[in-house]
């Protein structure tokens, strides 16, 4: 049997050890500090993250926002960069829902983008047109337009704003047409039939919302944003139970009235 002994280490030795490990730690704590002052910003790589996948920006423009907050960033050194700045500048933006930026070990700056997601695009009527997202911030067009994007028009007066505003949170659109347009929007956002079946909002000189469809010639009178998901579903159901050649009889469908559909027929 091998008889295995207890290594005993000496006060003094341990202390011998533990200087020489001391000194390592820090020799390659300089060294590394030495290479990151020395080390510079090669480039700017964006990543797309998330439902929208750079529907509104692409990754020229969030490197062109970037180098407005940091002209100089190419070629400097990495240890003078501050990400939070650009981070938070970034998030600031209308545009974009979340930023995360930090630098890799190869001099990479990278950014993280989630995009906003529009479900709407407001014209009001003066013209000025902008968005609101999934989550009801205001956000302002670019010139990158989402395809089939729901439209609201008519009798709305409420223009965006410069800085990031949320109408669900902003006591000055609380009840207001415009957030009862995003109420509606909201719901046909998340239903897939009447995500392709209404292309369009409007809001008449009553104030009343009627929503225009794809299919069909005729107008939704839904008159307002209570009951809204009951409203539509009834109105679903109307659809699903018909034929599509009954549709175009009907000049007007009344949904207002949340346990009921109304339709008015075609004159002659």
């Amino acid at each position: 049997m091998i008889n295995l002994r207890k290594i005993k280490i000496s006060k003094q030795n341990r202390i011998i050890i533990f200087s020489v490990i001391s000194v390592v730690a820090v020799f390659i704590l300089f060294i590394l500090l030495s290479s990151e002052n020395k080390q510079k910003c090669k480039e700017i790589k964006i990543k797309f993250k998330g439902e929208s996948q750079s529907v509104l920006i692409d990754s020229e423009d969030v490197i062109s926002l970037v180098l407005k907050i940091s002209p100089d960033i190419i070629g400097c050194s990495i240890s003078k960069i501050n990400t939070k700045v650009i981070e938070d500048s970034l998030n600031n933006s209308s545009i974009v829902k979340h930023a995360e930026v930090y630098i890799n070990i190869g001099g990479v700056l990278l950014v993280e983008i989630a995009e906003t997601v529009p479900i709407v695009r407001i014209i009001n009527s003066q013209d000025k047109t902008y968005y609101i997202d999934k989550e009801g911030f205001l956000v302002p067009v670019s010139k990158k337009y989402p395809k089939h994007l729901l439209i609201a028009n008519g009798n709305i007066k409420a223009n965006s704003t410069d800085k990031k505003t949320n109408i669900e949170t902003d006591s000055i659109y609380l009840k207001t047409k415009l957030h009862r347009i995003y109420e509606i929007a909201l719901t046909i956002y998340n239903d897939s039939f009447f995500k392709n079946q209404i292309e369009q909002i409007y809001v008449n000189n009553n104030d009343e919302i009627e929503l225009v469809p794809r299919i069909g010639n005729h107008i939704i009178l839904i008159g307002d944003e209570k009951d809204c998901s009951k409203k539509l579903e009834n109105l679903k159901n109307f659809y699903l139970n018909s034929d599509k050649k009954e549709w175009n009889k009907y000049t007007k469908i009344n949904i207002k009235y949340a346990n009921q559909v109304i339709c008015t027929k075609r004159v002659g």
